[in-house]
């Protein structure tokens, strides 16, 4: 892709997040907001003319200050929404222990999908499992956590990586943890016993290293495979998007044959890496040829651009990128070829191994799906 590229988007988005503004859908408009930020941030690193790129931060300056504006409000909103929850249960107000546990949780809870993960954070170990030991495992918040989901009903707990939380007990573990996992049981058991309208959905890459008491308590274990061809297929469009390429029905089809043993993440990653494709044949071309195609800010006109061509093409000019205008410059669209490239060079994360131990513990223990 062109720095022209991720502004087009950029722009793209905002028309959206203008809309739901205009509609009074902060929810929405400030997660369109979010995103076209960030294709304006890109649009600044890659914009080669400075005059270009100061109308760009001007942009920027504009559309964040509305975005932090629109998270203010939503926040606030969010802060009343709490506060009358807790505040319906009496006990809760007299107690200021359980206040502040449940304002801590509040401040905790998601609505949105986060991006980052404790894997994300390098080094820091200790201070990693001091935080969690600190933070995030404490009994009353483990305790306080159920209690919301059951003021809440209906209401859905998630656990991501639920062996890091309950896994084999044993002698090298501290005090702590075997607390946790015990009021995590003891909770575990509330929700079953009551049919509270409260569900625990959790997940993992390692069931077998669950503590076997807390895997009783998932009454159902349900083995999630890799995906099949057709969703293999499927996961291609899904992660190209709107982005312009050549790819027919077909294509997609041979994709997800070539991609035998690969997983969602591991599909994301050729695509992540095929989408780099337009962007090396531009920085490596050494002629350039005129072409008319539809104008980025106005598909309705037609416009020139100057796009990478072989030396042998019609019209071909010898120069290189640096010495095309910015908005002059059309990358190629993705082929093919890009992506059958893209998977020569990333392999499948998963192996033999790992599924024949996934197909054990479904065979003793759980379901497929």
């Amino acid at each position: 892709m062109t720095s022209v590229d991720f502004l087009g988007k950029a722009i793209e988005i905002v028309k959206k997040a203008t809309e739901e503004d205009n509609n009074r859908n902060y929810e929405q408009a400030y997660k369109y907001y979010s995103n076209a930020l960030d294709y304006f941030m890109t649009a600044i690193k890659y914009e080669k003319n400075e005059g270009s790129k100061e109308t760009i931060r001007k942009k920027f300056t504009e559309y964040l200050d509305r975005a932090e504006k629109l998270k203010k409000y939503l926040n606030e909103e969010e802060e009343k929404r709490q506060r009358k929850a807790i505040g319906a249960n009496d006990e809760d107000e007299t107690d200021p222990d359980i206040k502040k546990l449940r304002s801590a949780l509040s401040t905790a809870i998601l609505r949105e999908k986060p991006n980052v993960r404790w894997d994300d954070v390098a080094g820091l170990e200790v201070a990693k499992e001091a935080l969690k030991e600190a933070v995030i495992l404490p009994i009353n918040l483990v305790k306080n956590l159920f209690g919301m989901a059951r003021d809440c009903v209906p209401s859905i707990i998630f656990i991501d990586e639920v062996d890091s939380l309950c896994g084999q007990r044993g002698e090298g573990e501290s005090e702590a943890s075997r607390r946790i996992k015990t009021e995590f049981l003891v909770q575990m058991n509330g929700v079953s016993a009551e049919s509270t309208g409260v569900l625990v959905l959790g997940a993992t890459n390692i069931p077998w290293q669950l503590d076997s008491a807390i895997r009783r308590r998932f009454e159902k274990r349900i083995y999630i495979p890799l995906p099949d061809l057709a969703a293999r297929a499927k996961m291609f469009q899904l992660n190209i998007g709107n982005t312009p390429c050549k790819l027919e029905t077909n294509d997609f089809k041979n994709l997800g044959e070539k991609t035998e043993g690969y997983s969602g993440s591991d599909i994301a990653v050729v695509v992540r890496d095929a989408l780099m494709e337009p962007v090396r044949k531009v920085q490596t071309a050494t002629h350039f040829k005129q072409i008319d195609a539809p104008c980025r800010d106005n598909p309705e006109i037609t416009k020139q651009y100057l796009t990478p061509c072989s030396p042998g093409d019609l019209g071909a000019k010898e120069m290189t990128w640096m010495q095309v205008d910015s908005d002059s410059l059309l990358e190629p669209e993705l082929t093919l070829k890009d992506f059958i490239k893209a998977i020569q060079i990333a392999r499948p994360t998963v192996n033999a191994d790992d599924i024949k131990a996934h197909t054990k513990f479904t065979t003793d223990f759980g379901q497929e799906s």
